[in-house]
């Protein structure tokens, strides 16, 4: 039961953090201290989230389900994740930059 647990546990804590980081960003947004760029980073906080979940799920010596079984969607998740999350950071590089040059 404990191996089980250890080894699930980290990548729920990371799921939950995830969401609740995508929440946070969202709630930034509908209040107009951030702008609506960050909703590209919510978006990739919540695909984290549920790529997490999907580890979460497939982890430990008696899994929910076999990894074997959701590999290539995991494959796919991740690489749908990588790409929103690298245009976040683009998107948001440059608005540092914007920022700066009005200064």
């Amino acid at each position: 039961m404990h191996d089980g647990l250890i080894a699930i546990a980290p990548y729920a804590l990371l799921s939950v953090a995830a969401a609740v980081t995508a929440a946070l960003f969202g709630v930034a947004v509908l209040l107009r201290i951030r702008q609506r760029f960050m909703l590209i980073g919510s978006a990739a906080m919540a695909l984290l989230a549920l790529w997490f979940a999907g580890i979460a799920v497939t982890a430990g010596p008696a899994p929910i389900v076999r990894r074997g079984d959701v590999a290539e969607l995991l494959r796919w998740l991740a690489a749908v994740t990588a790409a929103v999350w690298l245009l976040w950071l683009a998107v948001y590089s440059w608005s540092l930059i914007h920022i700066e040059r009005r200064q």
